[in-house]
């Protein structure tokens, strides 16, 4: 994933899957890490689309898909 965070134009398709595939572990180390040794490992949670893939795993809720509902 790290690899692919690289890429000026990465694969949002493979950064998803890695990140669902990710999901436990980061669960595990959130509550071990601090903050800054979650973000050097999980480089992910510095994109605005992988937050929302992280809100969509947890609570099951596409907040893209809410407020494109919710907006005119």
């Amino acid at each position: 994933m790290k690899m692919e965070l690289l890429n000026d134009n990465p694969n949002k398709d493979l950064l998803h899957d890695l990140w669902r595939q990710t999901f436990n572990i980061r669960r595990l180390c959130i509550r071990e890490l601090t903050i800054t040794e979650i973000l050097e490992r999980f480089p992910g949670y510095s994109h605005p689309e992988m937050i929302l893939a992280e809100v969509n795993e947890s609570v099951g809720i596409d907040m893209e898909e809410n407020v494109n509902a919710l907006l005119p």
